[in-house]
């Protein structure tokens, strides 16, 4: 079975309801991939539409884009159901009870309903299975267009901006979203590529990218941008027909707030020669304190003694000695540990070899377990491994490096 829509004719399958329990005449529901905006199914109630989640795996070909629902050999028939009263029902048959029997159901709650919580506003369903306990809740940096009028469980007016943004604001990222509607899909990007167009595009609101490892097509991946107003966003909690993403927000301020925000905030303008001492001082204090003793003791070469110090006691096993002892017991070492192996990727010798700073803040937001052994860093000692100390008889040269300090927007 397949739902989707053929890029000539601008059709496809639907399937539609009954006009009622019990009259098999066509009814007023219908479910079917958006013409719009093939990537999501839709919902109409005769003109009006409500949206299911973006689908992530999909068959797109050069005549035809659909979701594709096949079942295992021996599985029992499964079934859509367009129901009368506008609910899309997954059944299975019952050898059993000899009927059909719904274990899943779309829309759940009111919040499936079309941009029911406005303009930035967005269901929460994600700590709750009960339905009616879902509520509608501002994304993070706005408030209430109307105070009185979302007390009152009137969310129409959706949300607005505490603080207008600017082009050189950061983007925040939102896990667990269903992708709003009016999306631009942007093909043939890579995620870095993704990123940085919405960066460098002021009109550019939020972005979002997947790789569609099932598309027929060379092109799998999927960059979708924003500009304007977001609508019809939800929290997702992971049950059926809900595909939770990441969602990418220009926000006011982000990126330019306190260092110990650096997890959470995308840091895209971070200078990759100094993102070693900025992170290693949001999760080390004790290796500052190392790096300002190196400096007064006389060698001016201080700054590179440090990333040799870091990438040593990393290859030794020891990087957590580089936490300072009063947030030893306090702070997540896995956390520190991503830092200390990011900064590490960011400074090395080979410039190729550096992660892109895209790649980083989404590895910062949503960790990995994945991640290459960092190569020495940048103005490392070949001839001499060890660390240098401030007595070191070697006759190495004393380079200088100017490095300019930047805060992230």
């Amino acid at each position: 079975m397949k739902l989707g829509m053929n890029y000539r004719t601008h059709s496809g399958a639907r399937i539609v309801s009954w006009k009622s329990a019990s009259d098999p005449l066509l009814g007023s529901f219908a479910f079917g991939a958006d013409p719009a905006r093939p990537l999501q199914m839709i919902i109409w109630n005769g003109r009006a539409a409500g949206e299911s989640a973006i689908y992530t795996a999909v068959v797109n070909t050069d005549d035809e884009i659909y979701a594709s629902f096949t079942l295992p050999d021996g599985a029992p028939p499964m079934q859509y159901l367009m129901s009368y009263s506008g609910d899309v029902e997954l059944q299975s048959w019952s050898n059993d009870s000899s009927k059909w029997v719904t274990f899943a159901k779309y829309p759940p709650r009111d919040c499936s309903t079309f941009n029911y919580c406005g303009a930035f506003g967005y269901c929460d369903s994600s700590s709750s299975t009960d339905a009616a306990s879902s509520t509608c809740r501002c994304i993070e940096g706005f408030d209430p267009t109307s105070g009185v009028e979302w007390s009152n469980g009137n969310f129409s007016q959706g949300c607005r901006r505490k603080e207008p943004v600017r082009c050189a604001d950061g983007f925040v990222g939102l896990p667990g979203m269903k992708m709003p509607d009016g999306y631009t899909f942007v093909p043939n990007r890579s995620f870095e590529e993704c990123a940085t167009g919405c960066i460098r595009d002021c009109s550019c609101v939020a972005y979002a990218y997947a790789n569609l490892s099932s598309s027929a097509k060379k092109d799998s991946t999927r960059c979708l941008v924003w500009s304007g107003e977001l609508i019809d966003m939800e929290k997702v909690a992971g049950s059926w027909g809900d595909f939770g993403e990441t969602l990418y927000l220009r926000l006011a301020g982000a990126g330019r707030g306190p260092k110990t925000s650096a997890v959470k905030y995308a840091l895209p303008v971070l200078l990759a020669s100094i993102f070693i001492l900025t992170t290693i001082f949001i999760c080390v204090p004790k290796f500052k304190e190392l790096a300002v003793k190196r400096l007064s003791t006389g060698s001016k070469q201080g700054i590179v003694e440090f990333r040799k110090k870091a990438w040593n006691l990393w290859n030794k096993g020891k990087a957590e000695t580089m936490i300072d002892s009063s947030i030893v017991k306090s702070c997540i070492l896995d956390e520190v540990l991503l830092c200390i192996h990011l900064a590490l990727l960011c400074v090395q010798e080979n410039h190729d070899d550096r992660p892109h700073m895209p790649k980083v803040v989404r590895i910062l937001e949503n960790g990995s377990k994945s991640l290459v052994a960092p190569n020495r860093p940048a103005y490392f000692d070949k001839r001499n491994t060890g660390i240098m100390e401030g007595g070191d008889s070697s006759n190495n040269s004393n380079n200088t490096v100017t490095l300019t300090v930047l805060e992230g927007r």
